[in-house]
């Protein structure tokens, strides 16, 4: 058995199924925390794509509500096709 260290505080090396035990427990942790990262990003893509979706719904209701100028249906698709950014105000 090796040992390291000198004097009273001589620590010998753990047995050989420790150390598996303690390589299969880190790969695991390893895998554990890719895994989340990727579960993190997922979930957030889904979350900020379903946010634009209703953001958007919400908009193209309250466009095609209004009946005034440019907000009517006519109105609101000519300016649509004139500017990339279309304003109610």
């Amino acid at each position: 058995m090796t040992t390291y260290g000198t004097g009273t505080a001589a620590f010998s090396a753990p047995s050989k199924w420790v150390r598996i035990l303690l390589g299969l427990v880190l790969i695991l942790a390893g895998i554990f925390v890719l895994g989340d990262v990727v579960l993190a990003t997922l979930i957030s893509t889904i979350f900020i794509g379903a946010t634009a979706i209703v953001a958007g719904g919400f908009e193209s209701s309250t466009r095609f509500g209004r009946r005034d100028g440019v907000a009517s249906c006519g109105g609101w698709c000519w300016a649509l096709s004139m500017s990339p950014r279309v304003s109610c105000s």
